[in-house]
Order: C-alpha cells, then sequence, then structure tokens
C-alpha cells in the first residue's frame, strides 16, 4: 500500500506542475520556450488517463473515500481548450452541426480516459492493499 501512495504523491505532484505550466502558458506575455510546448502537447494527450489513474490510485475501491473520485474531473478543460480553436474553425468551415458531433465525440473520449484511469487505478490500488 505505500507503494500506491508513494506513486499517488507522485502523479500528483506532475500534475500540479502541468497545472502550472498550462497557467504559465496562458498568462505568457512573450514567446514561450520550446520545453513548455512539449509539456503542453503531451499534456493534452495524457492528462486525463493519468489524473483518473491518480486518483484511482490514491481513493482506490474503498467506499469510504469514493466520493473523492469527482477530483478525476477538475482537470477536463485542459484537453478541451486546445480543441476550441479547432471547434470554432470546424463552425466556421463545416457548420454548428458538424463541429457540435466533434466536441461529443472528444467529450466521450476524455470521459472514457478518465473511467479507464481511475478504474486501472483502483486495481492498482487494491493489489497493493492485498
Amino acid at each position: 500500500m505505500q507503494n500506491a501512495r508513494r506513486w499517488g504523491r507522485l502523479l500528483l505532484w506532475l500534475h500540479l506542475f502541468v497545472c502550472l505550466v498550462w497557467w504559465w502558458l496562458l498568462h505568457a506575455q512573450h514567446d514561450p520556450p520550446a520545453w513548455v510546448l512539449h509539456v503542453f502537447l503531451w499534456s493534452v494527450l495524457a492528462v486525463q488517463f493519468t489524473w483518473g489513474f491518480t486518483v484511482g490510485l490514491i481513493v482506490g475501491p474503498s467506499r469510504r473515500r469514493r466520493k473523492w473520485l469527482w477530483c478525476s474531473l477538475l482537470t477536463v478543460f485542459m484537453p478541451l481548450w486546445p480543441l476550441g480553436f479547432l471547434l470554432r474553425a470546424l463552425v466556421a468551415t463545416c457548420g454548428l452541426l458538424v463541429a457540435l458531433g466533434y466536441a461529443a465525440i472528444a467529450v466521450m473520449i476524455l470521459a472514457s480516459e478518465t473511467y479507464a484511469g481511475v478504474l486501472l487505478g483502483a486495481k492498482v490500488h487494491s493489489a497493493h492493499n492485498d
């Protein structure tokens, strides 16, 4: 169990770092360094799954802590922010209905990434607990 909590804490610190990079990038007054763009691009791809995994790893299948699973949805805005630009371009070129279809697909993918991450994290948590 101690090993699972150690990984959970490390992943929480990693997510805090990613959130700070995003915050800095959104408020940057000049061109950001290349490493910031790399963190941004990789976090768009992985933030939902890894955050769900972190929450599942820390909370696990425990009923007593299950109310904390909503935390896995706190970063859902992060991958949707860059997709907003693409959706605006789709509205301008293909129309609102097509853009809404793509938005629905993107949200379903993000939700399934979060769900899979929470389930896998809970499985690892229970494996370390035994």
